[in-house]
């Protein structure tokens, strides 16, 4: 669960985004955060991250765990993932799949398996093992997803996630 305590969000020194905003997300709820360009989406869904400090109240998630009182227990139960992909261009995405989950904490062993189970998901077979600066946009944004989901945490926050890709992976990525 998260619990939104009277949040306010402010950008800058005077331009703010959302006033005493209280809601309770309960675990299977998904949002869609949409508005005009500016209107402060990325804003919120950074601050709801951990990596930007509310201006007032605060995010309790689980019922005790306080993004203002302890932000790097907060911050551990969250996987954020922004506009950009994040890649190495060098690299394939079979390796920065792999990476992920071994930073994530993931064995060796574990690391290869989590990295083939989201590759399998998103990314055709014959791509794994292709530099990703090779790829097209719409395959990046694949092997970036893939990357990002390598280990699940109990809070998935995604920014412009299915922006550039074509509508058969959107709905496959709609129900992983």
């Amino acid at each position: 669960m998260i619990e939104f305590q009277s949040l306010s969000i402010l950008r800058g020194e005077d331009n703010l985004l959302l006033s005493d905003f209280s809601l309770s997300a309960y675990p299977g709820d998904i949002y869609r955060i949409v508005g005009k360009n500016g209107a402060g989406k990325t804003a919120l869904l950074r601050t709801v991250a951990g990596l930007l400090p509310p201006y007032d109240g605060d995010i309790l998630l689980f019922q005790n765990i306080s993004l203002t009182q302890s932000a790097s227990a907060y911050r551990s139960q969250i996987l954020y993932s922004g506009h950009a992909h994040g890649l190495t261009p060098a690299l394939t995405p079979y390796i920065q799949a792999e990476y992920a989950a071994y930073l994530e904490g993931a064995s060796k062993t574990n690391s290869i398996i989590a990295a083939q189970r989201a590759l399998s998901e998103f990314l055709p077979e014959t791509l794994h093992h292709i530099p990703v600066g090779r790829l097209s946009h719409g395959q990046k944004k694949r092997a970036a997803l893939a990357c990002r989901f390598v280990t699940l945490k109990p809070i998935i926050l995604l920014d412009e996630v299915t922006s550039g890709l074509d509508q058969g992976i959107t709905e496959k990525f709609c129900h992983y």
